[in-house]
């Protein structure tokens, strides 16, 4: 990945780097409850496990939580050692994470004032987990270690590689947004701004702590105390003629059938008249 970019804004000054932009679409919803489903297959999570703010919240419910309280609502992945399997891949990761930290301005890192240098997977992948981002948070040209092997690799190789960095990626607890360079702007591996004007995050629908999104509601119904009019003048009438409500509900919808069947004959075209002479 050889893209450029920096940070423009003043240091961070919050701790709340994460953002989910806009709603997603209805597509958008159903395959985050299959990332759910996959990551249960996969053991991330389990059936019984606590769900911070139900099963199915609405993008509002979940949006405001991942940004106040991400900790809460972003499963921690369980370690894998098929994770460590591929000697290839594992290198790339762990170069990736080295090299996109060391591409971060250091007016950007709070506590540590040096990026992280893991040496393993399992702490490639733990600097990317939540507390880390948020203990640790500020570019640089990449070094090209992933095309370099990728042309020195047959296919099957390829095949195997891309399966490889997919499964590591798809471990990960949050990523940083980054920005495509174009023919007429540079790309930017960090992206400063939106809620809390922190140095935004991506982070991954796998690993969230519900099974689904539900609709999004304008307004909630008020509870319904009284019947309908129709019901309260079912039950004035058993009442005042000493009836079940049964009979009175007979009782008013023969009544409704006669009335149609006035207004019916009432309405009924009647044939034109002679004038006396």
């Amino acid at each position: 990945m050889d893209r450029e970019g920096s940070p423009t804004a003043e240091p961070l000054e919050t701790k709340e780097k994460e953002l989910l932009s806009v709603e997603p679409t209805q597509r958008a919803k159903n395959e985050m409850k299959d990332e759910w489903e996959k990551g249960l297959e996969e053991g991330e999570g389990t059936e019984d496990e606590d769900f911070p703010i139900g099963e199915e919240p609405t993008w509002k419910e979940l949006e405001y939580m991942i940004r106040k309280a991400p900790m809460t609502m972003i499963r921690v992945p369980k370690w894998r050692e098929d994770l460590n399997s591929d000697a290839m891949a594992s290198d790339i990761f762990i170069s990736f994470t080295r090299d996109y930290w060391v591409s971060m301005l250091q007016n950007f890192l709070s506590e540590e004032k040096y990026p992280p240098a893991p040496k393993t997977v399992q702490e490639a992948i733990e600097v990317w987990s939540v507390g880390e981002v948020q203990r640790r948070i500020k570019q640089v040209i990449f070094a090209s270690k992933y095309h370099e092997i990728y042309r020195k690799t047959n296919d099957a190789g390829r095949k195997l590689l891309g399966i490889k960095l997919k499964q590591l990626l798809g471990h990960l607890q949050r990523l940083p947004e980054a920005t495509k360079s174009t023919e007429s702007t540079r790309g930017h591996l960090w992206t400063y701004g939106g809620l809390g004007n922190g140095i935004r995050m991506l982070t991954n629908p796998k690993l969230y702590k519900i099974r689904g999104l539900r609709n999004e509601k304008l307004f909630e119904r008020a509870a319904t105390i009284t019947g309908g009019w129709k019901e309260i003048r079912v039950r004035l009438l058993a009442a005042d003629k000493g009836i079940s409500l049964e009979d009175s509900r007979k009782g008013q919808k023969m009544k409704r059938a006669r009335d149609r069947r006035s207004a019916k004959s009432k309405n009924k075209r009647q044939p034109p008249q002679r004038k006396k002479s």
